[in-house]
């Protein structure tokens, strides 16, 4: 209480400075105003900052005091997934992703909340933490230091997604120095979100974007788009400078002013094996995807700039990443028409340096800068909203899935699979861990099968239904998110 912070400022005053002893990974109580006992989240949360992926463990509690409903969460460690690229992330940076996914995710946490209502939660977290770096594992843990952070928010479901209405973020003062064992940083103020935004636990780090020289000021925008491959639905995030800038004349080129674009991520929306050759191809129709949002806006003319490193997609890994650190960035020139490309010039796909831990350069000798050599006058680029890919006819003996409702979902799902003939299957719904969470076993008739399951015992998170064969080998697979 009052008296031992007393007590103790005056040992500082007197000894001039003080360490304090610190057991490292200790599960700190925050306190808050609810006396029943924490319960620990059944499996972390997952949320990613430009290729950083990290799990977020938690606790959580829910009490009533004078007839209104408490609800607690704090964050109590922060796990980083091998072969990312968190060496170059910030403690600040991976605290503030992780806020915003135990928010995005406080609905399912809190199992009967009516997201569609605004709610209150009362965030904690211990204000000094370090990273610790243990063999092949490394996580942010907090410093054992009786000192937490406080976010008392209200949160509402607007179309689908988690947002802070309103919010309190209490002052506080923490001092992390004078600890023995390790560097200990303040994360209090990143415990904090913005107001009306979706939170959205994956952010984009601008410390590598690539440069696009030329006295060009990078004056960045966010964006994303959704698109198809290969019979897999992903999101594409990139960055478009809001301003065209002024690059020197080139062979070829009858332009100088353009828009700098750069890909960053690719979130795939359906499971898919892991496949090099697959994100190769991904990441070129997610490029063509851009093009084709951007002509919708009225934005013709592309400067195009591509990483030279990227981490490929995996079973626990379900993005296509560019890598964060610092390497030269390729180059190219489009001017995009009515439907295909008319203009390409001023290429440039040199590369230097090497890539870190992770991150790949090439796949089986073709490099993905070379991926711009594919964007030539006469590229198709159709309207937003068209395929972008010529698929192959689908087999005559398949069977696929055709949607799944309501998405986002609250308790239910109802899946809707066509199937050329009957045949058993087995339907699996996997996290984007890659862990099988429930699976059952169904029987399709010919034709349009409307198969419901129950998903209320889940967290709420992003989650891929899987339909098996079991006498074959077909598969196949669509997304869905579960709010609560």
């Amino acid at each position: 209480g009052k008296k031992m912070k007393k007590i103790y400022f005056i040992v500082v005053v007197i000894l001039g400075f003080c360490h304090i002893n610190t057991v490292w990974g200790q599960d700190i109580d925050c306190g808050g105003q609810c006396n029943n006992p924490w319960i620990q989240g059944s499996e972390p949360l997952a949320a990613d900052t430009n290729g950083c992926g990290l799990n977020v463990y938690y606790k959580y509690r829910e009490c009533v005091v004078n007839g209104q409903t408490i609800r607690e969460v704090q964050i109590t460690r922060l796990e980083e997934i091998p072969g990312g690229n968190c060496d170059y992330t910030s403690l600040e940076a991976k605290m503030a992703i992780a806020v915003k996914a135990v928010l995005f995710y406080s609905s399912g946490i809190f199992w009967g909340t009516n997201a569609s209502i605004p709610y209150n939660v009362n965030l904690y977290t211990p204000g000094c933490w370090h990273r610790v770096v243990q063999g092949g594992s490394s996580f942010m843990e907090a410093c054992n230091l009786p000192q937490c952070c406080t976010l008392i928010v209200k949160l509402q479901s607007v179309n689908g997604l988690i947002q802070a209405v309103d919010k309190q973020v209490i002052p506080s003062n923490i001092n992390c120095g004078g600890v023995i064992g390790g560097d200990c940083q303040s994360m209090c103020n990143q415990v904090d979100v913005p107001l009306n935004e979706p939170l959205i636990p994956f952010h984009i780090d601008y410390t590598w974007i690539c440069n696009p020289g030329f006295g060009c000021q990078p004056d960045w925008e966010e964006g994303f788009t959704q698109g198809n491959y290969s019979d897999a639905n992903y999101i594409v995030f990139y960055l478009r400078n809001r301003q065209e800038c002024n690059f020197p004349p080139a062979p070829g080129c009858s332009f100088t002013n353009a828009i700098p674009v750069e890909i960053l991520r690719i979130q795939l929306m359906s499971y898919v094996p892991p496949d090099a050759d697959f994100d190769r191809g991904l990441i070129k129709n997610a490029m063509r995807k851009v093009l084709s949002e951007l002509k919708s806006k009225n934005f013709y003319r592309v400067y195009l700039l591509q990483h030279q490193c990227w981490i490929l997609h995996s079973d626990n890994w379900p993005m296509v990443n560019s890598c964060n650190v610092p390497n030269e960035c390729c180059w190219k020139r489009i001017r995009v028409g009515d439907s295909n490309i008319v203009e390409a010039c001023d290429e440039n796909i040199f590369e230097t340096g090497e890539c870190t831990t992770g991150c790949v350069r090439d796949v089986n000798g073709q490099s993905f800068c070379e991926l711009l050599q594919d964007f030539q006058v006469g590229t198709p680029i159709p309207r937003i909203g068209a395929d972008l890919e010529e698929k192959p006819l689908e087999s005559p003996e398949g069977f696929s899935i055709q949607d799944v409702q309501p998405n986002p979902t609250y308790e239910h799902i109802k899946i809707n699979i066509y199937s050329s003939s009957s045949r058993n299957v087995m339907i699996k719904i996997i996290n984007i861990m890659g862990t099988n969470v429930k699976e059952i076993e169904a029987a399709l008739s010919k034709g349009t099968n409307e198969i419901e399951l129950s998903v209320q015992n889940l967290e709420s998170g992003m989650y891929y239904i899987r339909v098996e064969s079991i006498f074959d080998s077909k598969t196949s697979a669509i997304s869905f998110i579960k709010l609560r």
